[in-house]
């Protein structure tokens, strides 16, 4: 998992939903399985600084919900992130902030 984006298992009580993380200069991509869900059973919410995931479950739970909690850190657009649902996998993408992207400085002969 990469360093910039650290899981935030809480609460204990629930399951955590599987995901994958990808980082990139153009910002990150969570993969989240979240079996035979669909748009409208997805729950997904932003704040403080926290990504909070939430599905309905068919392993047993105490409320029969899966939960995951990502910190975001400084430096992605997080009023502009993009979650699409297809086949049970949700695609999460939150772009990066301008003026945190990589910018290629070109060296010219003297």
């Amino acid at each position: 998992m990469p360093s910039q984006i650290t899981p935030c298992n809480r609460p204990v009580e629930r399951l955590n939903l599987p995901a994958d993380f990808y980082v990139s200069d153009e910002g990150l991509l969570l993969i989240v399985d979240v079996p035979g869900a669909t748009e409208t059973d997805i729950d997904i919410s932003f704040k403080q600084g926290r990504l909070r995931v939430e599905s309905p479950g068919r392993r047993s739970t105490k409320d029969g919900r899966l939960l995951r909690v990502f910190r975001v850190p400084d430096g992605y657009e997080t009023s502009d992130i993009r979650a699409t649902i297809s086949a049970g996998t949700l695609r999460l993408e939150i772009p990066r902030k301008e003026a945190f992207k990589k910018v290629r400085i070109p060296v010219q002969a003297a």
